[in-house]
């Protein structure tokens, strides 16, 4: 995230992730990614506009 991010961006996306309403989902997502049995290369995000 780091160098994608760059420091000041990866505190940003941390402190937003740690608000209250954002924690619970933030740190499933951090266990799930952090997880040893788990090795992912990159992440693909795919959106379609409503016609």
């Amino acid at each position: 995230m780091l160098r994608d991010e760059g420091f000041w961006g990866t505190i940003i996306i941390i402190r937003n992730g740690l608000q209250k309403e954002n924690r619970a989902m933030f740190k499933k997502m951090f266990s799930f990614f952090n997880h040893p049995d788990v090795k992912l290369d990159y992440i693909a995000v795919c959106s379609k506009k409503p016609s």
